[in-house]
């Protein structure tokens, strides 16, 4: 198989990340912009082939920003979409009531109970299934960017990497933090950057 890179990168920080609301809405920040600037130059200088974004506003204007510089097209996706959270979409991301679930549902997709979903939202499966599903699309020659969103690169990661993190947790990343990984197999990535921060002031 021909060697791949597929860098995942978490949009930058948005309107709703600042409100600490778990949402599909919301735009980029000013800091958001600014963060979405720095991967565009770091980006230039790697071999990226094609550049894919979630339908989301802020996954779309961060894929943008990267794609103008490396001149390369968008291609949206809705099988990158962020985990719906069920009832706590809109609602803080601080609840602690989701707290209290999602450190439980987090430990039963770690025993690998991948059905357990957010209430009245998605499992791990149902996320993992879509991934698949972006996975028979994506270009198999030269490297690949993937914008997209904190839990969705969290199941992947989880999902797919040979030499995942110990907890689930772990795979979480901040605000436009990027993660490198290198094809191994159609569906199986080794991880060799976790969670690299832009640099900005």
């Amino acid at each position: 198989m021909t060697k791949q890179a597929i860098y995942m990168l978490r949009h930058g920080e948005s309107t709703s990340n600042v409100k600490r609301v778990w949402s599909f809405e919301g735009e980029l920040t000013k800091t958001g912009i600014k963060q979405c600037e720095y991967w565009a130059s770091y980006f230039k200088d790697e071999n990226i082939a094609g550049v894919y974004a979630s339908s989301i506003k802020r996954t779309l204007q961060t894929a943008e920003i990267i794609s103008r510089t490396l001149k390369l097209p968008v291609i949206i996706s809705d099988d990158i979409i962020e985990v719906n959270g069920g009832i706590f979409m809109e609602k803080s991301v601080d609840l602690p009531q989701k707290r209290a679930i999602e450190q439980k549902l987090y430990k039963n997709w770690e025993n690998n109970m991948v059905e357990k979903s957010y209430p009245n939202g998605e499992s791990f499966l149902d996320v993992k299934l879509r991934l698949e599903n972006f996975l028979k699309k994506l270009k198999t020659s030269g490297d690949i960017l993937m914008v997209s969103h904190q839990l969705a690169i969290a199941v992947f990661l989880w999902a797919f990497c040979v030499n995942r993190l110990k907890s689930f947790s772990e795979c979480l990343i901040g605000r436009a933090g990027m993660v490198k990984l290198e094809r191994v197999s159609d569906k199986s990535f080794r991880l060799d950057k976790f969670d690299a921060k832009p640099q900005i002031s």
